[in-house]
């Protein structure tokens, strides 16, 4: 009796004692921040989405260290200069498309003196981005803010409208054809597509790209300050580029969604600025920068090829650096029972920095 009495004791006291030991491994799996479960099915590699608004004026067939233009052409129009701006502006946007492949890039210039268009769609593959680059002239004005217009007409899904006066655009981006270009409306990359799972990055980057100051560029005021006045009620001191800018982005206080298709969704935008050379005023470049302030954006000056190359490289930094999510969110869990989780779900963010830490 006495055997089996000890024994009894002996059994309950290794009970508990196993059961605490559970317990405590349970409580410590489930504590532990790094014991992460990873649904693994889950996308990850989301890229961000970059529109280069290239300028394409007669300018840019200017001398990049002078300023100075190398005469005309025998058929008109301005002859490049050996280290014409347009030269090395191409060189530095093909660097920046080769060195960021994971980026969705799209590509939009000046239409001569009447706005812009869409060269290639958001998301074209490297290739087709590289191809539209070697093909970017240097001839026209400086329409920037109605090529701003046409953009913002592109990600928000509206009708086709500068970019009806060419052929030359990317015809991807649009609802329309060749054969029906009064109808054609673009197709908003902010629109879910059929199968594919939704974005964590509902945001669009554009960058505009300009050697000098706006010029035959009035022509969309009145459609933007239409615009202007739906979402805001402070006057047009801001100014039409400006004022564009502040209604792709929005403020602190009033939130804008480009893409009202998707009501439970927000899509934004934000607008940065790069000034390449010396034909820039004064009063242009404090424009540039007012515009990316509103916009959301950083504005950048550029004045030698090196400078230009920094300036698109420090511009995808900040672009990333705001970019919403770095990876799939994961929940804590129990290494002992995987199906037992924490009440906690754990995002994995980081500030891309040029150093060797990130936070």
């Amino acid at each position: 009796l006495a055997q089996v009495r000890g024994f009894k004791m002996k059994f309950k006291l290794n009970a508990v004692i196993a059961s605490l030991m559970g317990l405590t491994i349970s409580m410590t799996a489930s504590a532990e921040d790094i014991e992460l479960y990873v649904n693994h099915n889950v996308e990850t590699n989301e890229k961000p989405r970059v529109l280069v608004v290239f300028d394409t004026s007669g300018s840019m067939a200017f001398s990049t260290a002078t300023g100075d233009d190398c005469g005309n052409k025998s058929g008109g129009g301005w002859r490049l200069c050996s280290d014409s701006r347009l030269g090395v502006a191409k060189n530095a946007m093909k660097q920046l498309v080769n060195d960021n492949d994971d980026i969705d890039f799209g590509l939009m210039r000046f239409n001569g003196s009447s706005g812009g268009y869409v060269m290639a769609r958001l998301g074209s593959s490297q290739d087709k981005i590289l191809d539209q680059i070697e093909k970017l002239p240097a001839d026209g004005a400086t329409p920037l803010t109605e090529t701003l217009w046409e953009a913002y007409l592109y990600i928000t899904g509206q009708k086709v409208r500068y970019g009806q006066n060419t052929n030359q655009r990317d015809f991807s981006a649009e609802t329309g054809s060749k054969n029906n270009d009064n109808n054609s409306r673009y197709i908003s990359p902010f629109e879910q597509v059929l199968g594919e799972p939704e974005r964590c990055d509902n945001s669009v980057n554009i960058i505009l790209m300009t050697d000098g100051d706006p010029s035959n560029d009035d022509d969309a005021n009145s459609a933007i300050a239409t615009q202007y006045y739906k979402h805001f009620t402070d006057g047009t001191g801001v100014g039409y580029l400006g004022g564009l800018a502040k209604v792709i982005h929005g403020t602190d206080e009033i939130e804008i969604d480009l893409y009202t298709n998707t009501a439970e969704i927000k899509d934004t935008g934000r607008v940065y600025a790069i000034g390449f050379g010396s034909g820039m005023s004064p009063s242009g470049k404090a424009l540039l920068e007012k515009t990316a302030k509103l916009g959301g954006g950083q504005y950048l000056h550029a004045d030698t090829a090196e400078q230009l190359s920094d300036a698109f490289k420090n511009t995808i930094s900040r672009i990333r650096e705001v970019n919403d999510s770095f990876s799939s969110p994961s929940v804590a869990s129990n290494n002992v029972d995987q199906t037992r989780s924490r009440d906690a779900i754990y995002f994995a963010m980081f500030y891309p920095e040029t150093g060797a830490r990130w936070r």
